[in-house]
């Protein structure tokens, strides 16, 4: 019997590093329809919830429901935070030898403008925010993009966890890539009325389909 073993991460030389891959997303503007458009296809529910979406080439699976957990306002899974960190770590790899590579350091509770008391279900969009702004540097002139706690804060969590979303599900490190991409393609070749409809239908259950997988 042959064993498979994972394949080991390599190192790139820098020619083939990239000073186009962009860490993070835009945290301000509005969705693109193209990008309205990609990320309901996830939230209209579209097929089984235990689907595999999203299959790293270190073997890190994620499966549809995952990532329905984006929607606003839903809890997050942990392992659509193991995903994230597979496309991280990935463009880290990726990234340009000019660009500040990122570190880890013992963890400390910071004092920063942007913490909130009223929102406990969006931690997980903030520590993806946080893991792709961090450069190194003195703390104090970190910023993340962030508004303070307010509708403006809340409209940019909204918008993250959608690029989030996006950006896990069409990352070069997804080997699943194009079977995702065909099927948003299916999806934008229904009508516009359709896609309203599966929509709609969508983030009215969204909650209870989440629910069967735990809080």
């Amino acid at each position: 019997m042959i064993s498979s073993r994972p394949r080991r991460s390599q190192t790139l030389p820098p020619v083939l590093r990239s000073p186009f891959v962009v860490r993070a997303v835009e945290i301000d503007s509005n969705l693109t329809k193209e990008e309205n458009i990609k990320s309901n296809w996830v939230f209209s529910l579209c097929g089984n919830p235990t689907d595999n979406l999203f299959h790293s080439i270190n073997g890190q699976r994620g499966e549809r429901y995952m990532f329905e957990s984006l929607y606003p306002g839903e809890y997050l899974f942990s392992g659509t935070i193991d995903c994230f960190v597979e496309v991280f770590n990935y463009d880290e790899r990726a990234r340009n030898l000019d660009t500040p590579a990122c570190f880890f350091f013992k963890t400390v509770v910071l004092y920063i403008t942007w913490k909130t008391r009223g929102n406990s279900n969006d931690c997980e969009i903030f520590l993806m925010r946080h893991m792709e702004t961090y450069k190194g540097g003195p703390l104090a002139q970190w910023t993340c993009g962030f508004k303070m706690e307010s509708a403006e804060q809340n409209y940019q969590l909204r918008m993250l966890r959608r690029r989030y979303c996006m950006k896990i599900l069409l990352s070069e490190v997804n080997i699943m890539k194009h079977e995702v991409e065909q099927l948003i393609d299916d999806y934008q070749k229904l009508s516009p009325n359709d896609r309203r409809v599966m929509y709609h239908e969508g983030i009215i259950n969204i909650g209870a389909r989440l629910a069967a997988f735990g809080p």
